[in-house]
């Protein structure tokens, strides 16, 4: 958090927007101290989880909010189709909000 408020504080004190090499930079120096000491080949294996759940559960969403749309019926769109996706169960949006 200490890096954020140091990059933030150094831009707007130059009066200048970050570049987009400094942002990726910035962004990938980041992402290292989130990893911690996990190897990045082992990081992967963490990152496509999160990136599936986050798919299935989009497409789930899109796809009961259709059903809803064109049946008005709640219980139909989102208790039916995928039990482990209903309506309460986690979801990527969950996640989000937790984090």
């Amino acid at each position: 958090m200490a890096q954020v408020n140091h990059v933030k504080a150094t831009a707007s004190k130059n009066g200048r927007k970050l570049t987009l090499p400094e942002l990726e930079r910035f962004l990938w120096e980041s992402a290292n101290i989130l990893r911690g000491k996990i190897d990045s080949s082992d990081y992967k294996n963490y990152i496509f989880g999160l990136l599936f759940l986050k798919r299935i559960s989009d497409v789930f969403e899109e796809e009961a909010e259709r059903i809803e749309k064109e049946t008005s019926d709640k219980e139909l769109a989102w208790d039916e189709p995928c039990a482990p996706l209903r309506r309460g169960a986690v979801r990527s949006s969950d996640i989000r909000r937790a984090g």
